[in-house]
């Protein structure tokens, strides 16, 4: 049995409002880190974390206001990059 590393709460927390839609230099203010840098060790949003976040209205503009007929390729591309 592994022995509990009360550090893994710390990484857990980071990660699950990262998974939230929390930005990073959020993140990095709440954790206390002087840059982002640092911050995304503690981040790994999973893909469908990712897709989630584009999906919600309003949430993001790409451009000047302009819609994207298919989100979806936007982030496979991101992801992919």
């Amino acid at each position: 049995m592994r022995p509990f590393v009360l550090y893994a709460l710390r990484h857990t927390f980071l990660t699950r409002l990262g998974e939230r839609g929390c930005d990073v230099w959020t993140l990095a203010r709440i954790a206390g880190h002087n840059s982002i840098a640092i911050s995304s060790r503690y981040v790994h949003p999973s893909g469908d974390a990712v897709l989630a976040v584009m999906e919600r209205p309003g949430r993001q503009e790409f451009g000047h206001g302009a819609e994207i007929a298919d989100p979806e390729s936007v982030v496979e591309k991101l992801l992919i990059s």
